[in-house]
């Protein structure tokens, strides 16, 4: 059965990763742009990860602990990866999850998992999670660079935009299709400017979809 790709909100929730190596740091990378709280442990760490310990988000936002684990590690956590070579502590870490309704990804065995990690692409708040259901890492990384070439570079950019005027739009139009419109004609322009668009630009079309000179 397929899984249903939800999109939260990760800042300042509570991630636990079992494991020091190469497996954990790609998930660590892939978290700490989203805000989340990542705490690791593992008695040896690679060197991307004590690296990534001292980027400026890993700083804040990243724990390194020497240990083995314990059922006290997984306390206040909102998700957990298990990403031991150990597959019997893997599904230990799995079932006690489970019973505690934490969800869970273990990196070795996707019927132990109660969520996939997506192969990701991100522009800023432009977001696309890739999935094959846990069967193909492979099909997930092929999808995501056929994406990535044809997502053109501004469109994290234009978004933000977007997202910036919503509300002067909503105020200015009273129905749903004009409001379509308008934002449809914003986001086109940017699209062939390749850029955001100027104050002055966004001001000329939203005068002309309303009928006024100003504001």
């Amino acid at each position: 059965m397929a899984y249903f790709p939800f999109f939260v909100d990760l800042q300042d929730k509570k991630c636990f990763i079992m494991g020091g190596g190469e497996v954990a740091y790609r998930k660590a990378a892939a978290l700490l742009p989203f805000g989340a709280h990542i705490y690791i442990k593992a008695l040896t760490y690679c060197e991307k990860l004590t690296s990534l310990k001292n980027t400026t988000k890993g700083q804040t936002q990243l724990t390194l602990a020497y240990g083995t684990f314990e059922e006290a590690d997984l306390e206040g956590c909102q998700f957990v990866i298990a990403a031991t070579d150990d597959r019997a502590l893997n599904r230990k870490i799995a079932e006690l999850c489970k019973e505690k309704n934490i969800l869970i990804n273990t990196v070795d065995d996707k019927e132990l998992c109660s969520f996939y990690f997506p192969s990701l692409i991100k522009q800023d708040e432009v977001v696309v999670g890739i999935s094959s259901g846990g069967n193909s890492p492979v099909l997930t990384q092929k999808i995501r660079r056929t994406v990535e070439k044809e997502l053109p570079p501004y469109y994290g950019a234009l978004n933000a935009q977007l997202g910036a005027v919503r509300e002067r739009v909503q105020r200015r139009f009273e129905t749903e299709a004009e409001r379509k419109s308008c934002f449809t004609e914003i986001f086109e322009a940017g699209c062939i400017k390749e850029r955001p668009l100027t104050a002055e630009e966004l001001d000329t079309i939203i005068n002309r979809h309303s009928g006024r000179e100003h504001d």
